[in-house]
């Protein structure tokens, strides 16, 4: 979400609302685009999730891949 400042009250929209964006995505498919940290951040949160619980941290991740990680590179060398 985008929060646009319009005097003292802040209203909330998509990402894709935006006028630099869509103006973007009405370009040819293939054209170079360039975004501000917050429109990279936002486009990133709005594709994988927004908090916790839907994926998890990076330790937790290690944790769970690396066995099977250990197992193909057991099954490829044997």
């Amino acid at each position: 979400m985008v929060r646009e400042k319009r005097g003292r009250r802040a209203e909330r929209r998509s990402i894709w609302e935006t006028p630099r964006i869509k103006k973007m995505l009405a370009e040819p498919f293939g054209t170079p685009v360039e975004l501000t940290k917050d429109e990279a951040i936002a486009i990133a949160r709005d594709a994988f999730g927004k908090g916790k619980g839907r994926w998890p941290d990076g330790a937790e991740y290690v944790k769970r891949i690396r066995p099977i990680w250990r197992g193909l590179l057991k099954k490829s060398d044997g």
